[in-house]
């Protein structure tokens, strides 16, 4: 941290226990549903802070990537520190401090009641980068590993809250954050080296009277607003492409926590035990969340642009692999430290149902085939959403027997509900011009409206669920230059899947130096080439093909009758 300075101001308006009972009433308004007395705190304190520095740096060991980067930043608001008092009978408990020679031991009761924190403060950030990816959580596990062994659990005997109910429990308030530019950077690589391969949701203001990320996070909601742009960074030589364009968006993380009933939301009154808890006893058991269940909503009103490539589409594939995978789904012991704690549950095992509604003024996606080759297809819509219903399930292993190995449960993720609908929806395929660079836009087909329904319950007396597809107005047109637009789509995938094919990594074993080996892979290699060799162009046979097909018969006959004149017979 360079240039840090805090400043603490003190007030009368936050001395006293009514005083301070109103503004945690108002900070927090959850707590209007409980019964809270004034004096029924042992500590509470308020006051006003001022944060302020020119730069902020969180990094894991030597990682190019940081976690968190800050400049020209400053925090402002309330901050109020409350403890409970609970009762002496069960909620304080009498230690002994020996403060060493020449003084005597002393007998001190302490409250077991944790400080709670509510908060009323406002971020402002000139540039806010946060960075995480598959790379860094071995780093942030040790992290956390290590952390752990310096802080105590719940000095009743209770199993430790996770850190999305204890921050539920000892932060509680709003904060709202204000950025002039804001980037997000999700690493794609298994190194953390290799920072180059990332996914960046940059927010960025397009005029200068508005901040490009306005974030409210309070209690069960989180907020931003901003004009949002992802690109897509690579090694190559083409970096940082535009992937998706959402001006003026609207972005809802809704969180509903599952408790059990008559739960408590807030964790007001919910106080250890000065006794020590038999095995299997709880004192959270109210308050602790059994699941969450996430809603995300999205609303873009001035319109979205989806930007798509070729490469793109294989990149989006190789980054969803890399953050799905796995790479040690295998529990091998406990590690060097010989940790005996139970394994902590992870954040993305915790949830029960996730919803996304997404709606958007008007849509254009746009294709081409690469940046030299401004050949692909554009489809352009009118207002439409999107909306999805989705399940987790966990599927718990019964007991092992002994010696067996050891597996996580499994977690699968099931569509329960799919629901799309789009109005005026055109389709248009751009084919370049042989003597420019531009490309001509051709009309192909057109749909008044489209809805897609998928439900959760099955056909009966099949293994596929029901599907509702309605389409109304339905437009096409075929001309030559929609064919050869089409053709070359089809012709440049099927040669890049056969360049796949002939590029893998099995190639290299011809270099080997064991002769016998490198004799029997080359040769096999010459075949996979011989194979690529046939390989012919369909637009090529279809246009340049000296022998007479059906479909070049096909093509000669219909120019030949766009040359004669048109007959007209009577009725």
């Amino acid at each position: 941290v360079d240039d840090f300075t805090l400043t603490v101001f003190a007030d009368k308006s936050m001395n006293g226990n009514e005083p301070l009972k109103e503004l945690l009433l108002m900070i927090d308004q959850d707590l209007q549903n409980e019964t809270v007395a004034a004096f029924e705190y042992s500590t509470m304190w308020g006051r006003v802070i001022q944060l302020n520095a020119s730069n902020w740096r969180v990094q894991l060991r030597d990682y190019p990537t940081d976690l968190v980067k800050a400049e020209d930043f400053s925090w402002t608001g309330t901050l109020c520190g409350a403890e409970q008092h609970g009762t002496e009978e069960q909620n304080w408990k009498q230690f002994t401090i020996d403060p060493g020679q020449p003084w005597s031991k002393r007998e001190v009761m302490r409250n077991l009641a944790p400080l709670k924190f509510f908060h009323d403060i406002e971020m402002n950030y000139d540039l806010l980068e946060l960075g995480w990816g598959p790379c860094l959580e071995a780093a942030w596990g040790e992290f956390q590993h290590a952390f752990d062994r310096i802080t105590s659990g719940p000095p009743d005997n209770s199993p430790a809250l996770p850190w999305w109910d204890k921050q539920r429990l000892k932060y509680r308030g709003k904060i709202l954050l204000r950025a002039n530019r804001s980037e997000w950077h999700h690493l794609s690589s298994k190194s953390p080296y290799a920072h180059e391969e990332r996914l960046c949701w940059q927010w960025k203001a397009i005029t200068e009277s508005k901040n490009g990320l306005t974030m409210s996070w309070v209690h069960g909601k989180i907020s931003f607003l901003g004009d949002l742009i992802i690109t897509i960074n690579t090694r190559r030589k083409w970096s940082n492409i535009k992937f998706i364009e959402m001006p003026n968006l609207t972005m809802d993380w809704i969180i509903s926590w599952n408790l059990p009933p008559n739960g408590n939301h807030t964790g007001h009154n919910v106080l250890p035990s000065s006794t020590v808890l038999k095995n299997g006893a709880d004192t959270y058991l109210s308050f602790r969340s059994r699941s969450l269940d996430l809603e995300w909503r999205i609303n873009v009103p001035n319109g979205m642009r989806i930007f798509l490539f070729s490469t793109t589409l294989n990149w989006l594939s190789s980054f969803w692999k890399s953050i799905t995978d796995v790479a040690r789904p295998i529990k091998r012991g406990n590690g060097c430290w010989a940790d005996s704690s139970p394994s902590k549950k992870k954040f993305s095992r915790h949830y029960n149902k996730a919803s996304l509604l997404w709606r958007f003024d008007s849509l254009v996606c746009e294709y081409r085939q690469s940046f030299s080759k401004n050949i692909g297809f554009v489809i352009q819509s009118k207002a439409g959403f999107l909306e999805s219903k989705h399940l987790l399930k966990i599927e718990e292993k019964g007991p092992l027997p002994k010696g067996a190995i050891l597996l996580r449960p499994r977690a699968e993720w099931s569509m329960e509900k799919m629901t799309l609908e789009a109005k005026e929806i055109h389709v248009y395929l751009k084919n370049a011009s042989s003597s420019t660079d531009n490309a001509e836009k051709n009309f192909f087909a057109s749909l008044d409206n489209v809805k897609f329904r998928r439900f959760a319950e099955f056909i009966e007396n099949a293994d596929r669920r029901k599907i509702i597809f309605d389409a109304a107005d339905f437009k096409a047109l075929w001309k030559v230059e929609n064919r050869d637009c089409i053709m070359t789509l089809i012709n440049s995938a099927e040669c890049g899947n056969i360049l796949k094919k002939n590029l893998t990594a099995k190639l290299t074993v011809m270099f080997s130096k064991n002769d016998s080996t490198s004799k029997n892979n080359k040769h096999q290699a010459e075949d996979r080439a011989v194979d690529s060799a046939d390989f012919v162009n369909p637009l090529n046979q279809l246009l340049n093909s000296g022998k007479k097909t059906c479909s070049t018969e096909f093509v000669e006959q219909s120019a030949k009758a766009n040359e004669e004149k048109p007959v007209y017979t009577g009725l």
